[in-house]
């Protein structure tokens, strides 16, 4: 602790308040979104702490102990303890991949804290470095795009969405996007082998990152179709078939890594999914129904989603309902900004790159989580369709005065939230 001390200090040292002033008037925007983002999130918290009724009568003392829970717990044991497997039905820890509690180690160590204390402030703080640094990798992507204008709006609407809330927790949400972010910045400079790299990692922290490989392996063939002047031979050909496979394997590695290691421990390499039955299950033509009837928009365990419109609460806890309430109308927006992302498409081809992995992410959380539970999770898990905030850059170019109102929308989830995650409510 004493050698990190010195050398904040000495780093420190050499920043002057000019420096400081000079990088904020650069990145205005930047910094300005950034805080409004930290300061609607703290107001949240601070509602909840002070004013909503506890969610739970376990709830801990302090706002930082508060922001380790659900999911969270199970990244924070998995970084003390690794993987417990004691059967299908009691190790639930392997449905969370393993980059975000290899983060959390990385810090304790850093901070010189015993590996098997609790300190959430260090594990929810890497979480929010690479939130912000997320908005500002997105603020690039977007620019590719965009006009400068619209461009910072996408990304308002990028920083201000409800899923930002679990910046501030012990989730992977943020470091998934910025590798997300990263891997598809990268591909649009043509930086395919780079691209892949960072979706590997992504991969290594959530199992949806592996859609990359769509946008990836596309960019890769047509730029082989380029560079061969339409002019392939078997041997042109078989080469481009390996290539193409080795870009797989790298663009998916963390994610073959731990099923690897599932097969050496547990001798059960796809331990990862079959876990996934503890948070319920239902047979596959069910499945099938539910997906063509919109169960993922209209379902739930509880209420229907048009009832939910008018917090019509047919829970004991309204907060469930108010919950399922906001997870229907976001998924039913970010669908709406994809469509509107699409019909730029003829404009710009290259948005159809992001268009394929957007479908992509949908129909995966429509069809693994959405026709068997209804409308959950889809606001956290929908947040790497980053591709869907450029929509609301091409929104704000048509209709500013819908486009605030899509913001204010944003903000006011964001905020009630964070109110009931610090509450102890069910928030995932």
């Amino acid at each position: 602790m004493n050698k990190l001390h010195k050398f904040c200090t000495r780093y420190l040292d050499n920043i002057n308040l000019i420096q400081i002033n000079k990088f904020i008037k650069e990145n205005n925007f930047l910094v300005g979104i950034s805080l409004s983002l930290l300061f609607i999130v703290g107001l949240g918290f601070w509602l909840g702490f002070y004013f909503f009724k506890p969610g739970s009568p376990t709830n801990p003392a302090s706002i930082t102990s508060r922001l380790l829970a659900w999911d969270g717990v199970y990244y924070l044991q998995i970084a003390h303890f690794g993987y417990q497997w004691h059967g299908v039905t009691k190790s639930p820890d392997f449905a969370f991949f393993p980059l975000y509690p290899l983060v959390e180690i990385f810090a304790n160590s850093i901070m010189k804290i015993a590996r098997g204390s609790w300190n959430p402030l260090v594990m929810v703080f890497p979480s929010i470095i690479f939130g912000i640094a997320s908005i500002w990798v997105f603020f690039a992507l977007a620019k590719q795009f965009l006009s400068e204008q619209s461009a910072q709006f996408a990304t308002a609407a990028y920083a201000l969405y409800p899923g930002a809330q679990f910046f501030f927790a012990g989730y992977p949400t943020s470091l998934i996007n910025l590798l997300t972010l990263l891997s598809l910045l990268a591909l649009f400079k043509n930086r395919i082998w780079l691209a892949a790299i960072l979706a590997g990692l992504a991969t290594a922290a959530g199992p949806l990152g592996a859609l990359l490989l769509i946008p990836i392996a596309i960019k890769h063939l047509k730029k082989y179709y380029i560079t061969s002047n339409h002019n392939q031979t078997m041997i042109s050909i078989a080469k481009e078939a390996l290539s193409l496979a080795f870009l797989s394997l790298i663009s998916t590695f963390g994610l073959i890594l731990f099923i690897l290691y599932q097969w050496i421990i547990i001798n059960n390499p796809f331990a990862f999914l079959q876990v996934q039955a503890n948070w319920g299950t239902k047979p596959f033509a069910v499945r099938v129904y539910n997906f063509f009837h919109l169960y993922p928009i209209v379902g739930g365990k509880h209420f229907g989603f048009f009832p939910s419109l008018f917090f019509k609460y047919s829970h004991h806890l309204p907060q469930w309902n108010v919950e399922r309430s906001f997870n229907s109308i976001i998924f039913v927006i970010m669908i709406g900004l994809i469509l509107l992302l699409a019909t730029q498409a003829n404009k710009q081809k290259r948005l159809l790159y992001l268009m394929l992995f957007s479908i992509a992410c949908i129909l995966t959380y429509a069809w693994t989580i959405g026709t068997i539970e209804g409308p959950v999770s889809a606001i956290r898990l929908l947040y790497i369709v980053v591709p869907a905030f450029l929509g609301a850059g091409f929104l704000y170019e048509k209709n500013k005065f819908i486009s605030y109102g899509l913001l204010l929308v944003f903000a006011s989830i964001l905020m009630v939230q964070a109110a009931f995650f610090v509450s102890g409510y069910w928030v995932v």
